[in-house]
Parts: structure tokens; C-alpha cells; sequence
């Protein structure tokens, strides 16, 4: 039983992982208002809240964790088909856009270093904005 109880925890512990991983990756998709995000924070709470309150064993769990990652995996899908359509941003718009938000943060003087340009970089590759 207890090697069960084991594997159950392992297999929790990465799908919850997973969950965070694409939590993460959904909130930062391009076209996600603050409203959008605040929908996805409720969501994820109030399922939270319900499977501690319905699940008593950990086959239960793990149904709902794979149950849930499948949901808001759909959501990224469905909210990556709904920015295809949009026009996209040039790389060197999105390069400008991460370096004017990064001054406004930090100064009009501030320099940016190339480890920072290739980063944003990769993360105009990867759709993300700031």
C-alpha cells in the first residue's frame, strides 16, 4: 500500500507541476487582459477548493489533476488559435516594446546589456510581451 501511496504522490506532484507550468504559460499569452487573468486566478482557486473538498483518496486527486491540465491546456490552444488571427508584432517591435517597458521601470539611462536583448529576444520568438 504504501509503494502505491508513493507512486500516487509522484504522479501528483508532476501533474501538478504540469498545472503550474501551463497556469504560467497561459497568463503570459499575448491578449490576456487583467480581467482574463483574474478569471484564470478564480478558476484555479475555486477548483483547488473543490477537489480538497471532494477528493478522498489520491486516485481521486490524480484524476482531477490530469482532468485540470487538460483543461487549461485546451485554454492555451484555443487562446493561441484566437492571437493567430491577430496581426502579428515584428520582432523588432517587440524588442523596442520590452526595451521601453524595461526603462520605464527602471530609468531612461538604464542600459541593456546583450544577455538582456537575447533574452527578450527569445521571449518575442516565444509570443510574449510585456
Amino acid at each position: 500500500q504504501q509503494a502505491t501511496n508513493d507512486c500516487y504522490r509522484q504522479s501528483i506532484l508532476t501533474y501538478k507541476k504540469g498545472i503550474d507550468k501551463s497556469l504560467t504559460e497561459l497568463m503570459a499569452m499575448p491578449g490576456q487582459t487583467a480581467q482574463s487573468k483574474e478569471a484564470i486566478e478564480r478558476s484555479q482557486s475555486t477548483w483547488e477548493i473543490q477537489v480538497q473538498n471532494t477528493c478522498r483518496d489520491f486516485a481521486c486527486f490524480e484524476y482531477q489533476f490530469i482532468g485540470r491540465l487538460t483543461q487549461i491546456n485546451r485554454l492555451k490552444e484555443q487562446q493561441g488559435k484566437n492571437n493567430a488571427s491577430a496581426q502579428p508584432i515584428k520582432a523588432d517591435q517587440c524588442l523596442a516594446a520590452w526595451v521601453h517597458a524595461y526603462r520605464q521601470e527602471e530609468g531612461e539611462d538604464a542600459m541593456v546589456t546583450a544577455d538582456q536583448s537575447s533574452e527578450w529576444e527569445d521571449w518575442c520568438r516565444a509570443g510574449k510581451l510585456p
